[in-house]
């Protein structure tokens, strides 16, 4: 059983999630609220953070915006303060044109949040962020933040599930299940 993400070639039985078409799919949102300069911030690059990297640059391709100098990952592993750390360095680094930020995490965007908040930067008005993973938190902060919800919960049910019907001797309908995701739109991102 393999869990998270949609894999081309699954050893058996995979239940997930396009990674891809998530991050794809949250810049097609941020374009529709009119954001047009659109960061990425990223920690630990695992295998998935990277997909959601390429569906960022996808759509921004597609849509013909510019993403080669937006982009600031680090290896090291993700918590608000490398978020607030990643955003000042990409302010920086773009001389502050961006007008959105895609955060590969939740963490990474509360702290994005919070470093916007002390340079004096409105969200939403003047910087969108967007999260990942639909944590607690992103409900309670001021302004809320919006975020992918993933239903690790429910991947979870499903993936227990389908083992014990398995060890019960039957074979699943269905050994690989798409669950989905949905762009959680809060006020981080409402203009």
């Amino acid at each position: 059983m393999q869990i998270m993400e949609m894999l081309e070639q699954p050893l058996d039985m995979n239940i997930g999630f396009s990674h891809f078409q998530a991050g794809y799919d949250v810049v097609t949102h941020l374009l529709k609220q009119g954001c047009s300069r659109i960061g990425f911030i990223g920690a630990r690059m695992d295998p998935r953070v990277q997909q959601r990297m390429q569906g960022y640059k996808s759509a921004l391709d597609d849509a013909g915006k510019l993403w080669k100098n937006f982009i600031v990952t680090t290896p090291e592993p993700s918590s608000i303060m490398v978020g607030g750390e990643l955003f000042k360095s990409l302010m920086a680094n773009t001389n502050g044109v961006l007008d959105a930020v895609f955060c590969a995490n939740d963490d990474l965007a509360l702290g994005a949040l919070f470093e916007s908040q002390r340079m004096n930067i409105s969200v939403p008005r003047d910087m969108a962020i967007c999260g990942f993973n639909d944590t607690e938190a992103a409900t309670y902060v001021n302004p809320s933040l919006t975020s992918v919800y993933v239903g690790r919960y429910e991947m979870g049910v499903k993936a227990a599930e389908m083992l014990v019907e398995t060890l019960n001797g039957k074979t699943p309908i269905n050994k690989i299940v798409d669950m989905g995701y949905d762009i959680k739109k809060r006020s981080s991102t409402s203009r």
